[in-house]
């Protein structure tokens, strides 16, 4: 409801000096395709972090093309609002910076001879992060244009106080419009938001591929077949979704039973390193258990905590599985007769790679005779 009155407020002193100015207006001939872009100025991609309490500084920048200035088309007003998150970004001593010499408009009326535009500080919000309706406006028959965004293309400043040196806020400029000499409001046609602090990776456990497809239950077999070579095979796919590269850090891995950890089951391995948006996979392979039952297992990117990141919740991922007998296709704890319906159903398959079908006892990726052995001599097991 704000923005609206905003608006409106800025429209009707737009047209009452449009109308009294009339006279005076020189109309050039009309720019083709306009496009304004709205932009959080980065040189170096990102606004550097401060100490904790210190001053952040943050210029909004403006890039007009195709549009005259001093034309009709020309922009006399502007608002947005923006967020930022309130963790990293203190708002309550937030103010913003404009009408005056190096901002867009302000320059604008000083060459042309229009009375200087009147800044909207916006209401900031400390406990959100919101700051909404800042903008901007001017009283002229014409706007300013192309020409002015070069020569002055600092639309605003944003001053912040900041809570974090290290931690990542981005910068959202929400609602980003501009009001021409007509009254007429547009959206700006491109915005770019930015980044406080440095980049940063973010390491998260993109998937978990088991060695088995789901038939009731993921099922998870002991003892470990021969040789020892062989065993329950994890493929993890660990991803850098971040802004920049992590160094070394370690993934892993580790099942409890009945929610007790399983020492033999806490397995760890090292990535060298992972660049940004690359992902890698790990390999797991678990060894034999003596217990059956209901396992969770937990893989977890960066478990020493070695790596700074931008978002330090996503590093864990969880599973389940029961582990059973070997021949125990279903998983209810029993080689039975639907055991060996599956496996009849399964049998002469070849699987290329994981998941592959339960049936597959010994893991080398054939649903075989050996396979049916194995489930004949733990027929009528039950765990």
């Amino acid at each position: 409801m704000k923005s609206v009155k905003v608006k409106t407020y800025l429209l009707v002193l737009v047209l009452l000096m449009f109308s009294s100015s009339l006279p005076m207006l020189n109309v050039p001939v009309k720019a083709q395709e306009p496009y304004v872009k709205v932009y959080v100025h980065q040189p170096l991609g990102y606004i550097p972090g401060v100490a904790v309490g210190e001053q952040v500084t943050i210029d909004i920048f403006i890039d007009v093309k195709g549009v005259a200035d001093n034309s009709p088309e020309g922009i006399v007003g502007w608002t947005m609002d923006i967020a930022v998150d309130p963790n990293v970004l203190n708002l309550s001593q937030a103010s913003a910076i404009g009408a005056k010499a190096g901002y867009f408009l302000y320059d604008f009326t000083k060459r042309h001879g229009y009375p200087p535009p009147t800044l909207l500080p916006g209401i900031p919000d400390p406990a959100t992060g919101n700051w909404k309706d800042v903008g901007e406006m001017i009283s002229a028959p014409g706007g300013a244009g192309e020409q002015s965004s070069m020569i002055s293309p600092r639309l605003v400043t944003l001053v912040f106080h900041s809570n974090s040196a290290t931690a990542y806020s981005r910068i959202d400029l929400i609602n980003v419009e501009y009001i021409d000499a007509m009254g007429t409001w547009h959206r700006v046609d491109e915005v770019i938001d930015g980044q406080y602090s440095l980049p940063a990776p973010d390491l998260c456990i993109e998937g978990i591929v088991l060695p088995y497809v789901p038939m009731v239950f993921q099922v998870m077999y002991f003892p470990a077949p021969e040789p020892p070579g062989l065993g329950y095979r994890i493929n993890v796919t660990v991803t850098n979704q971040g802004t920049a590269d992590a160094g070394s850090f370690q993934v892993s891995f580790s099942a409890y039973w009945e929610e007790e950890e399983v020492p033999e089951l806490v397995l760890k391995e090292t990535i060298a390193s992972l660049e940004q948006g690359a992902n890698k996979t790990v390999l797991f392979n678990l060894v034999s258990c003596e217990n059956y039952g209901n396992y969770t297992l937990i893989i977890m990117a960066d478990c020493n905590d070695d790596v700074a990141e931008l978002d330090e919740t996503n590093n864990v991922k969880m599973t389940w599985v029961i582990g059973t007998v070997r021949g125990d296709i279903d998983g209810d704890g029993t080689v039975d007769r639907y055991d060996f319906g599956l496996l009849a159903m399964e049998y002469g398959r070849i699987f290329e790679k994981p998941p592959y079908h339960p049936a597959d006892f010994d893991y080398n990726g054939y649903v075989d005779r050996y396979d049916f052995g194995i489930l004949a001599m733990n027929y009528g097991k039950t765990v």
